[in-house]
């Protein structure tokens, strides 16, 4: 009989299911709650959620701990079987337990996640990414660069990318997400990571052209390093969307100033406002408004890609007598 189904509950499994399913459940909840995927308004929400998941699947997947939570609960594992009397219950998470003399301790949550293959997938290399909260993953063979990234062996302690030519059967894939912020000023990334066992920086450009999906590999020290590779995700943005070079930004307006003209104040990539005087214009969904050289850079020399203002009108739910009346004598 199981006393305590926390865990179980935890990663959405049933009490009598092998590791297998255990190892399956973990890598589809830490894949849907992993604090990079979270949304700005959700972030503590979702490194709370990741933690407890986790720290179920450590428990869970250790044949040891598992049976003493089965039997005993969180106390189980504390004091390696029933609880002394009078000891309080429920031991704290990500903290060693003690077991009859030895003592099991959690693992950082990423370092679980990155164990497991990260957003690679379950990978089958031992040696795993240190603490760098970005997005973690490996791949067996690797892919080409786009845009002519180059890659080259980095020195103990930092690297910087060129051109890939020949590429070990190994290569650690990272998925880094930047915003549409950061490729329109080309911002310059800095990644730490330890990789077996030593700290290493990343360091490189996201050169005009990035796009989601652009690659950036380093290539190891020796044949028999590994070679790391990072993967640039574009993050969503609520206002703004990606078409191409030029970016799209929604702007809502209300009925009445689309009707009868307004002044807009359009914030951009670089942190100032453009004004938009259309007080003699009439704004139907279909109007587009062109800012020009606002976008992203393009590569080669090409100039920079347009924002495109378009307006989302907000109709109103609900109208008056007088309202329809004054409507319905314009004639509209």
């Amino acid at each position: 009989m199981v006393v305590d189904k926390t865990y179980y509950n935890i990663l959405g499994v049933s009490p009598d299911v092998d590791k297998k399913a255990i190892k399956k459940a973990y890598r589809k909840k830490a894949l849907k709650f992993h604090p990079d995927r979270a949304p700005d308004d959700k972030k503590e929400e979702y490194e709370n959620k990741f933690k407890e998941v986790s720290e179920a699947y450590q428990v869970l997947s250790d044949d040891k701990q598992r049976k003493l939570y089965d039997q005993y609960g969180k106390d189980g594992m504390k004091y390696g079987g029933a609880p002394p009397r009078g000891q309080p219950g429920g031991g704290a998470a990500f903290q060693g337990f003690s077991s009859n003399g030895s003592s099991f301790q959690f693992m950082d949550p990423q370092d679980v996640f990155n164990k497991m293959g990260g957003f690679g997938g379950f990978g089958g290399f031992s040696s795993m990414f240190g603490d760098d909260r970005s997005h973690h993953g490996r791949t067996s063979g690797g892919g080409d660069d786009m845009f002519g990234f180059p890659s080259f062996g980095f020195p103990s302690g930092s690297a910087t990318g060129s051109f890939q030519q020949n590429q070990p059967k190994q290569t650690y894939q990272h998925e880094t997400f930047v915003s549409l912020k950061d490729l329109y000023t080309c911002k310059q990334k800095k990644i730490r990571m330890n990789l077996n066992g030593k700290q290493k920086q990343f360091t490189f450009e996201l050169r005009p052209g990035t796009k989601d999906g652009t690659k950036v590999t380093f290539q190891g020290d020796t044949p028999n390093d590994p070679n790391v590779q990072f993967v640039v995700k574009v993050k969503k943005e609520s206002d703004y969307e990606k078409d191409r070079y030029d970016i799209i930004y929604t702007k809502k307006i209300k009925l009445g100033q689309a009707l009868l003209g307004t002044n807009v104040q359009i914030p951009l990539l670089n942190g100032k406002y453009y004004s938009i005087n259309l007080n003699n214009t009439v704004i139907t969904p279909k109007y587009r408004y062109k800012i020009q050289g606002e976008g992203l850079p393009a590569p080669g020399g090409k100039p920079r890609g347009n924002m495109i203002v378009k307006f989302d009108i907000q109709f109103p739910t609900y109208l008056n007598a007088d309202q329809k009346t004054a409507i319905a004598t314009m004639d509209l």
